[in-house]
């Protein structure tokens, strides 16, 4: 899968690979904000370059796209 790197604000990093459905599922994540890099994809596709930061509220679903 497609490989993500995220941080949270207070600097601490994780890497996460999708799934075969291209998905990501995190649960337990701190509210705050986080940051989602593109590090490596897969076959043709390019990597998405830009930063993705995202505000993470108490007991909330996000869905993000990239």
């Amino acid at each position: 899968g497609v490989k993500y790197e995220i941080k949270n604000i207070e600097g601490k990093l994780d890497y996460y690979f999708t799934n075969e459905k291209g998905q990501i599922i995190l649960s337990n994540i701190k509210p705050g904000e986080v940051i989602i890099k593109e590090i490596e994809t897969v076959g043709k596709y390019k990597i998405n370059e830009e930063d993705v930061k995202v505000k993470i509220n108490f007991n909330e679903t996000k869905e993000i796209h990239s």
